[in-house]
């Protein structure tokens, strides 16, 4: 590495991988596996701080984390602070380089890892005589929770997005393309150090920043697991912004991802030129007040289903419920998500989705309403949830934001 590197260290400290190796090897410890093989790259870099090709070995013939590194090792060693750093050596010679004399099961991101790849490793490791163990919820639950120096991340990426939203007032203008509006805010965020690309958990989820959406764009529904669609440029990313002109008097809802150092911060607001309809903004203000609430009942222990039927009836209650989250068959039934290292991490705060929030989660909650033909209303801001509540960490200021 050159001294311009040794002078600008991004790097995760030590003792975060430390206390994060060792949260894991308790979650780990009643499944009872002898040897545990994190292979994706979300895990990689929360248990390694790099994410060069190879994979990271953990098991009790080991006092560390061991990550073998095919490709590029003098990076990874500079990248990571874990001790044990080596080269790969293919599957075949895992037990003999790692020193273990018997293998019987093995865990593995069941969830995200190709089936060709556990099958490669169970091979070489004596074939069907070994179990494979999938550990992805285990992996998921110890990054629910969030250290002050991964919170610190997140915060500075929740700044991203606030620059972004003023931004947005100052450029918005009749007749400039989503698409526009869109790269204007990209850039904004980008030149805070955004790391351009926002990291999903779900099989097949794919975003770039988030969605500008105007009018009756953002009612459009897309494969995508959000409330707002979009057109999007062609139907290999159908959604998000295009090229449609926006309007005067149109609900423009702007949906953002903010990254720092990997850690991603969400939050939506509602801007228009000129202003809403009294009639729309009746709207806006219900889910305000939802959010408000759910603000209030965001604590340790509270369950994730609970949240969602807070919401719900509040809702039912204000009169927005027909176009709460979605309308028909597009209707999403959830309320919030986990971020982190990707965007859609634990908790879910949904529907018939078990568990409790955990103290040290970090959570986005977005209340939202479409309404057909004319587009969608709602705010959304990320929040830490602390021993005493919730500490919100995205500070636009509230919808609609006129211009």
């Amino acid at each position: 590495m050159t001294a311009l590197d040794a002078d600008i260290d991004p790097r995760t400290p030590r003792e975060e991988l430390i206390h994060r190796y060792s949260s894991l090897r308790k979650r780990l410890a009643p499944l009872d596996i002898d040897l545990t093989v994190v292979l994706t790259n979300p895990n990689l870099f929360y248990l390694t701080g790099s994410i060069q090709e190879g994979l990271l070995a953990l098991s009790n013939h080991h006092s560390g984390p061991v990550y073998m590194v095919r490709r590029v090792l003098e990076r990874a060693r500079y990248e990571s602070h874990l001790d044990d750093v080596r080269p790969a050596v293919s599957p075949k010679k895992l037990q003999e380089t790692l020193g273990l004399r018997q293998v019987k099961s093995i865990g593995m991101e069941l969830d995200s890892v190709p089936f060709v790849w556990a099958e490669r490793v169970r091979s070489a490791f004596g074939g069907h005589d070994v179990e494979i163990v999938d550990i992805s919820h285990v992996l998921r639950e110890t990054r629910s929770v969030k250290s002050a120096w991964e919170v610190d991340r997140i915060v500075e990426g929740a700044a991203q997005i606030d620059t972004a939203m003023e931004r947005a007032r100052e450029v918005i203008r009749e007749g400039m393309t989503e698409l526009e509006l869109s790269a204007e805010l990209e850039f904004a965020m980008r030149r805070m150090g955004h790391e351009g690309l926002v990291r999903m958990h779900r099989f097949n989820s794919e975003m770039h920043i988030g969605g500008v959406l105007s009018g009756p764009s953002a009612t459009r529904p897309t494969w995508h697991q959000a409330v707002m669609g979009g057109g999007g440029l062609s139907p290999s990313l159908p959604h998000g912004a295009s090229d449609r002109k926006i309007r005067k008097g149109e609900p423009i809802a702007i949906d953002l991802c903010g990254i720092s150092h990997g850690y991603i911060a969400d939050e939506t607001r509602t801007f228009v030129i000129g202003a809403l309809s009294e009639r729309v903004m009746e709207v806006q203000r219900a889910t305000q007040e939802i959010l408000s609430t759910l603000e209030s009942e965001l604590r340790p222990g509270v369950h994730n289903e609970g949240l969602w039927i807070v919401a719900e009836t509040m809702a039912e209650e204000l009169g927005v419920l027909e176009g709460f989250m979605g309308v028909g068959d597009t209707k999403m039934r959830f309320i919030g998500h986990g971020v982190g290292l990707e965007l859609d991490e634990l908790p879910i705060m949904a529907d018939r989705v078990p568990g409790e929030v955990p103290v040290g989660a970090v959570v986005a909650l977005e209340p939202k309403v479409v309404i057909p033909e004319l587009g969608v209303l709602g705010e959304e801001n990320t929040y830490h949830v602390t021993k005493d509540g919730a500490r919100q960490l995205t500070w636009a200021p509230p919808g609609p934001i006129e211009v």
